[in-house]
């Protein structure tokens, strides 16, 4: 229950699985009281709220780590996978839904996945099925260029933190090749060596912006391979069934930025 008699106490956390977690633990800490506790993303807008403090949370990987140890002795796998997979979306409220999710889940242990009318329990899953939408369509419309060495590259924007889910599809996929997938929005790459296995790469672009930029680079055969796959993309299409609301429901238009059917050829 709320104590009227406490200001209100909201933790900014990073944007991050780690950073999140770590504002859990700090709640938990402080023993201020769940009810007098918001988590909010630090780098997100919100509105200042009157007789509220504001607390910014450093993230500390051991603190994360221990509130992941005890979601999985305390709730179960499936409870730390959600939580795991809801820090990686896009959904601006997804911090303090993860701490509402685990206060029950501490509460009643591993049946939480199964409180679908709790408001914070459909919630979490709603997010998670949100990412999961935007990881199976990055699958299908993620689109490889060939560099002169041979490297495989691909750029692409998107709102939540899929590279971690799309890695392994593409790893699996491309097991000989060498390839870059470069997330654009969140400055992390995706690197995978043939036969070794792949990691992710923070802040490329950051440290190395004359490295992003080759990513992008078209050699004349790519160039040659485009004009291709364009000439077939537009030859194969029906124009008298052509129906651009449903294309664009099926394909958003913010994901054609790095597709190329959808760009005239570049000089």
């Amino acid at each position: 229950m709320r104590d009227e008699t406490k200001p209100m106490r909201i933790l900014l956390c990073e944007d991050s699985l780690e950073g999140i977690l770590t504002g859990v633990y700090e709640a938990y800490q402080s023993r201020y009281g769940h009810d007098n506790i918001k988590l909010y993303l630090a780098a997100r807008e919100y509105e200042l709220e009157l007789f509220s403090e504001y607390h910014k949370v450093r993230p500390d990987a051991e603190s994360s780590n221990k509130v992941l140890l005890s979601i999985l002795e305390k709730i179960g796998d499936t409870a730390r996978k959600n939580v795991v997979e809801a820090a990686y979306s896009a959904e601006p409220d997804k911090a303090d839904v993860i701490y509402r999710y685990l206060i029950r889940g501490y509460a009643v242990g591993s049946r939480i996945v199964d409180y679908l009318s709790d408001p914070y329990v459909s919630r979490l899953f709603e997010i998670c099925r949100r990412l999961w939408n935007e990881v199976h369509r990055w699958k299908e419309f993620l689109r490889f260029q060939i560099q002169e060495n041979g490297l495989l590259t691909a750029v692409i924007e998107p709102k939540a933190r899929v590279l971690t889910f799309l890695m392994p599809h593409f790893a699996d996929r491309l097991p000989i090749e060498n390839f870059i997938i470069y997330d654009k929005t969140h400055d992390q790459a995706g690197i995978h060596r043939k036969q070794q296995g792949w990691f992710l790469a923070d802040r490329l672009g950051r440290d190395y912006p004359e490295y992003t930029a080759l990513l992008e680079t078209t050699t004349k055969e790519e160039a040659q391979m485009q004009d291709l796959w364009r000439i077939f993309f537009e030859t194969i299409a029906v124009r008298e069934r052509e129906n651009a609301r449903l294309q664009t429901q099926l394909l958003p238009k913010w994901y054609r930025d790095h597709m190329v059917e959808f760009h005239s050829n570049k000089e």
